[in-house]
């Protein structure tokens, strides 16, 4: 097409217009601002994390490691191990943590497949950790982790019961040279069938360094020879015989801790042949079925002065029953080792139990454990009826046991215990501090407003310090225990030093300053809690309301 003539002098537009070439350029000058702006942040990060770059790799694969190690309680949901992220966060990292096989060597249960044979192979020949619920595994996955047995140095199982033959059959296999821990529990057993036994070949009888052994619903030989250097031995939920369990534990010379609940050792050739056998380096002992089971027990065990006992027991039929236990203890009443300072009791409504400690320290009672470390006697009963546990068997212990050493009382009761209180005083003639929890304190207060001018008799003479948690005040408390701290002041008993209050119910501000004008010391959380009479109506602290006094 011939274009008009007053347009052939017009140039042709270009490719590239000059806008396009401003557009070109911005973005190459923004590229070149972008790359300068990572730069200088990767140089930021490099001076701020300088002081971590510059540990030696041994340090950070330290650190690495108690970071996998305090996971373990709490395992990754995701599925993914604790330990990859900390390749994620840099190369360095990456670097150190791919270099140390031992980051790698925690096998659970949340450990996805994928991840499971990534670990195995990353982990080298470290020794490892597994914790697995086998039910969950797939058989391929469970079969490859025990495959690993010759380098498993802790190996924790839980298996349901339709699974334990599968399980069984992979630690038949192999040896375990470097197994130090082992833990079985077989689990979905509730119909009564018998219990699973472990074979006397499993891990081919070669576990050098096995020192620890916790079965749950499962049962050994007690002849095995791969069970002769252990240090800590739990047996939960079996069955066993004297003349099995006695020769068992004489080959165990380095037991520390052993544990045997829900045990049932029953009756099997004559008892009376055998001698007592040492257990010298015992640390703890913790025990569970009944009190004459526990006699039986413990007649046959000579135990050090300094062990650590608890005793789960069922159908304590009175003093006698216990002292029946003592004596097979080799402990004569008042003479049972350490000097126990504190006793910690529960009397709830089928459940009793007695802690003594020889710290006067106070700590709450707690559930029947033998974990702590400053208490070393624990006994739990428990019963069917209400009325079958009542608190004076805990005279009837502290007499057995103590000689009137105890100088810290913690209390937590959902019983009527005004009995206690008032006969409480003669079993403890040098207490101190007594706790209450949970429990009314009119009892208390009662024992506590006891005095008899002509014989001295003043009851808790030495208490100085009263601790109450978790109680309800009712209305005119505070001024009767005024009136109280006031007359035994007078008979020259002793000032009670120091009150704490915490969580108690029905406390005003003017209560609290009553109660100063006569305690030096007291601890109160500040808690005003308004309690609702019976009537319906609430006690609001007002003069109105506190007109009425308790008495």
């Amino acid at each position: 097409m011939t274009l008009p003539a007053h347009l052939n002098d017009i140039t042709p537009r270009s490719t590239t217009t000059p806008v396009e070439q401003c557009l070109v350029h911005i973005s190459n000058e923004l590229a070149a601002l972008a790359e300068a702006v990572r730069v200088l942040c990767s140089s930021r990060n490099g001076f701020a994390r300088a002081h971590v770059s510059c540990l030696p790799p041994e340090i950070l694969a330290t650190v690495f490691m108690c970071i996998e190690e305090s996971s373990q309680s709490f395992p990754n949901k995701g599925h993914r191990p604790t330990s990859v992220t900390v390749t994620h966060v840099c190369r360095h990292w990456r670097r150190v943590a791919l270099e140390c096989p031992s980051l790698w060597a925690f096998i659970h249960t949340s450990t996805s497949v994928r991840w499971m044979g990534i670990m195995l192979e990353r982990s080298r020949k470290a020794a490892l950790v597994v914790s697995c619920n086998v039910t969950t595994l797939p058989p391929d996955s469970l079969e490859q982790v025990l495959s690993q047995l010759p380098r498993i140095k802790v190996l924790r199982l839980h298996s349901y019961h339709w699974d334990f033959d599968r399980t069984l059959d992979h630690l038949l296999s192999q040896p375990a040279p470097l197994l130090q821990e082992f833990r079985f529990t077989v689990l979905g057993d509730s119909l009564g069938r018998t219990l699973k036994p472990l074979s006397d070949a499993i891990f081919q009888q070669r576990t050098p360094q096995l020192r620890s052994l916790e079965l749950m619903n499962c049962s050994f030989s007690w002849t095995s020879c791969i069970f002769s250097g252990l240090r800590t031995l739990c047996v939960r939920g079996a069955s066993s015989t004297l003349p099995e369990l006695l020769p068992a534990l004489k080959r165990m010379p380095g037991l520390e801790r052993l544990a045997l609940e829900q045990l049932s050792i029953i009756s099997g050739g004559s008892n009376a042949f055998f001698d007592r056998v040492p257990l010298v380096r015992l640390k703890s002992i913790v025990f569970s079925g009944t009190i004459q089971t526990a006699v039986a027990l413990f007649a046959h065990l000579a135990l050090p002065d300094n062990v650590k006992i608890a005793l789960n027991l069922a159908k304590v039929e009175g003093p006698q029953s216990l002292s029946d236990l003592l004596s097979a203890m080799k402990k004569s009443p008042g003479k049972f080792g350490p000097v126990f300072r504190s006793l910690r009791t529960i009397f709830w409504c089928l459940t009793t139990v007695v802690q003594f400690s020889t710290s006067i320290k106070h700590r709450p009672p707690s559930t029947w454990n033998a974990s702590d470390d400053d208490v070393p006697l624990s006994i739990q009963f428990q019963s069917d009826s209400p009325v079958a546990i009542q608190p004076p068997i805990l005279f009837d212990i502290c007499r057995l046991v103590t000689q009137g050493t105890i100088r810290t009382l913690s209390l937590s009761s959902s019983k009527d215990l005004d009995q206690f209180w008032r006969t409480g005083s003669a079993h403890f003639p040098e207490l101190e501090e007594i706790h209450v929890n949970s429990s009314s304190i009119e009892g208390l207060f009662a024992a506590l407003e006891t005095v008899n001018t002509q014989n001295a008799d003043i009851a808790y003479r030495s208490l100085r310090v009263l601790d109450l948690e978790n109680i309800d005040i009712t209305r005119g408390y505070p001024d009767y225990l005024h009136g109280i701290i006031t007359v035994r002041n007078s008979h020259h008993c002793g000032s009670l030093r120091h009150l704490r209050l915490v969580e108690c119910r029905g406390l005003m501000v003017k209560d609290v300053q009553l109660l100063s004008d006569v305690i030096e010391d007291i601890d109160w959380d500040g808690l005003e809690e308004v309690l609702e009479s019976d009537s319906g109506s609430v006690d609001c602290g007002c003069p109105e309301c506190s007109e009425y006094d308790y008495y």
